[in-house]
């Protein structure tokens, strides 16, 4: 979990819509070598936490969380 007052974390991950100058909730989920294996944002929270618990160790770009 993250804590972004200044919302730089949330513009560097893209889950900032500049127009309307709001955040978006955000889940990443990263390897070892801290490099994204997905990734989700959107307005309403991410809650299938099975989902994250059970996500392969593998590294993969294709898979999108989605909520």
């Amino acid at each position: 979990m993250l804590s972004d007052p200044e919302l730089t974390n949330a513009k560097r991950f893209m889950a900032f819509v500049d127009f309307e100058k709001i955040p978006l909730h955000s889940v990443a989920i990263l390897d070892a070598e801290r490099r994204p294996i997905c990734a989700t944002r959107g307005p309403e929270p991410f809650m299938d936490v099975d989902f994250v618990r059970n996500r392969p160790r593998g590294r993969s770009r294709s898979v999108a969380l989605t909520s």
